[in-house]
């Protein structure tokens, strides 16, 4: 009605009201975003990598295949039992599968 009586397009002025309408949107979403990174604080501070014992020197390495200090291998050995052949876990003190102590590791 009254934007073509104005000699206006109706149409155009949609078009640009729109186009308005989107970028107040588009900047009330940053202006939200920039306040909730400020909310949070500062970051936290980043936690060092984890080390691993080596069984061999007794170094604390990065975790890997084989110590970066001796060359031993990192990867926990299998205890096996010598009365019933069940593999054990590695740091295992008896057998699961029928209770005989494993040798104590030095």
């Amino acid at each position: 009605g009254q934007g073509l009586a104005k000699g206006g397009d109706s149409a155009g002025g949609a078009a640009a009201s729109l186009g308005v309408g989107f970028a107040v949107a588009n900047q009330l979403a940053q202006g939200l975003a920039g306040t909730a990174a400020v909310a949070r604080g500062p970051a936290a501070p980043a936690t060092a990598p984890a080390r691993v014992g080596c069984p061999s020197c007794k170094q604390q390495v990065a975790p890997g295949k084989f110590c970066s200090e001796c060359g031993t291998s990192l990867a926990p050995t299998p205890r096996i039992c010598s009365a019933c052949n069940t593999e054990g876990a590695p740091g295992a003190r008896f057998c699961a599968g029928c209770g005989t102590a494993f040798p104590d590791r030095t």
